[in-house]
């Protein structure tokens, strides 16, 4: 006698900190719609957006702990948690373009275990994951920066790794969150901000700038987007529940990869009308910037290794992969 699937719905919790009308929770929107009718009305996704159910520094342990039974996040959002994970946002990689970060990136987790554990012991799954558009350098001031140098005197909002770096050239990172971006550029205090296109138009942040840097189509750096399940719901689910969401997360990837370009270009096109000075670097002149992110590089290695964690063999694969992609 065949069995029967349950007809019960399984009701799970979404969590997001931006707000529905964004790009990002869009496809999220689609996504559980799609799981919804591919599973015929057995599971139920009700999203949590503006950081209603957790706020940011609560996103990785509200999943983990089963707050929320899944949610969006941003690889080394919540620090302290992953480690080896971080060499994907590392500055200067030279990824030469979105897809292959992502690309990258899963070649390296099948290759190296640690990559997933860093997930699963402490409580959660990856079912999709893609890479957030390029960072680049956008500043308030009228001043062409096209060498590590150039930056002297200024204070940029950056990732907390540029301190290794920006006293060697005279310049000083800060840390700040969304919700200061706007006011700390408008008061001057800081002069610059090393962000992707996309953020500078959800927080209004262009209107600032006057001049851009861009390091190539794999900006600066990239950071790894995903939608992330609390392990413990994520092994309550039938199998069949499970695949629909795994084929479904298929779709997410691909679209997230593919739709980049123009969310880029519709932020850049208002700089560009506004009479913006952009300045796209050669690849000569990004390698020197590669090369002066190098002792960022190594202190990650020896504070990741420390931990016992293969550090340097996952970023020498990473960067051999980088330099082989579409060779």
């Amino acid at each position: 006698m065949a069995t029967q699937k349950s007809t019960k719905v399984i009701n799970l919790k979404f969590s997001d900190w931006g707000s529905p009308t964004m790009e990002y929770a869009q496809r999220h929107i689609k996504w559980m719609k799609m799981i919804e009718e591919r599973s015929g009305g057995r599971v139920k996704i009700t999203p949590y957006w503006s950081a209603s159910l957790l706020s940011i520094p609560e996103t990785y342990r509200g999943i983990a702990s089963g707050l929320a039974d899944c949610g969006m996040y941003v690889t080394g959002l919540n620090p302290g948690i992953q480690a080896l994970n971080l060499y994907v946002s590392l500055p200067f990689l030279g990824y030469p373009s979105g897809r292959a970060a992502m690309e990258v990136y899963k070649a390296i987790w099948k290759k190296f275990p640690e990559i997933d554990a860093e997930f699963t012991k402490t409580g959660t799954k990856v079912v999709a994951v893609s890479f957030m558009e390029p960072n680049q350098l956008h500043l308030t001031v009228n001043k062409v920066v096209k060498k590590p140098e150039d930056l002297k005197g200024m204070r940029i909002m950056c990732s907390s790794d540029y301190a290794k770096v920006f006293p060697s050239v005279g310049a000083s990172n800060v840390r700040l969150g969304p919700p200061d971006w706007y006011s700390s550029l408008d008061r001057g205090l800081v002069q610059g901000h090393i962000v992707h296109y996309p953020a500078m138009y959800l927080f209004k942040t262009w209107e600032l700038f006057k001049t851009h840097t861009e390091f190539g189509p794999g900006g600066s750096e990239q950071s790894a987007i995903m939608v992330l399940f609390s392990l413990k719901t994520w092994n309550s689910l039938p199998p069949d529940i499970q695949k629909i969401i795994r084929d479904v997360s298929a779709w997410w990837e691909e679209d997230f990869t593919a739709t980049r370009a123009a969310e880029i270009e519709k932020a850049r096109a208002l700089c560009v009308a506004a009479g913006h000075t952009i300045t796209a670097l050669t690849p000569e002149e990004i390698q020197v910037w590669i090369d002066w992110a190098k002792p960022i590089h190594e202190h990650w290695i020896e504070t990741t290794e420390a931990k016992g964690l293969p550090a340097r063999a996952v970023l020498e694969e990473a960067k051999r992969l980088i330099d082989a992609y579409g060779k």
